[in-house]
């Protein structure tokens, strides 16, 4: 959280805007919280099946349980290890649910968050299937804007090769 404190800070300083891109290492809620508050641009990777403010609290839905039931919006083709992959793009806004914390935990309080979910699924592929959840508090209004989500995701292995090296 500190680093995107900073990374923003420089950015400002240049009056660049700058998008965070994080993998499924980050899919920390309280992270993803300080994203929104520091009204930074993003796209995670979601590891958890998160759950989404509609519904009771107690038979509240789940991100899978949405994206099972939002239109297919198209098939988009990657090269990934020089091998073609052909994945089905899904999309939704929805508003995540904090998850609970016990009373002695040290987090900050937690809120709503309104986003995006970009979903890519490999079907078909009996070898291990490629299969996104994309959070972004990007704008998703159509095909062309999951596309561009998926773009920004599929730069993160350009980012952490260039901090490898």
């Amino acid at each position: 959280m500190e680093h995107l404190k900073e990374s923003n800070q420089l950015c400002s300083d240049f009056k660049s805007q700058i998008v965070h891109v994080v993998d499924r290492e980050c899919d920390i809620y309280e992270f993803q919280q300080a994203a929104v508050d520091e009204k930074s641009k993003f796209v995670f990777r979601s590891s958890a099946n998160r759950r989404t403010h509609e519904g009771r609290a107690i038979d509240s839905s789940t991100l899978g349980d949405k994206l099972a039931v939002s239109p297919d919006l198209g098939t988009i083709i990657i090269n990934k290890d020089g091998k073609l992959h052909a994945l089905h793009v899904r999309s939704m806004s929805t508003c995540l649910r904090p998850p609970q914390r016990s009373s002695d935990a040290k987090s900050l309080p937690l809120s709503a968050l309104s986003v995006c979910f970009v979903e890519v699924r490999e079907v078909g592929s009996n070898e291990d299937p490629i299969h996104w959840r994309l959070i972004t508090n990007l704008p998703v209004k159509n095909y062309d804007d999951a596309c561009e989500i998926i773009g920004i995701y599929r730069q993160r292995w350009n980012i952490e090769c260039f901090h490898r090296i």
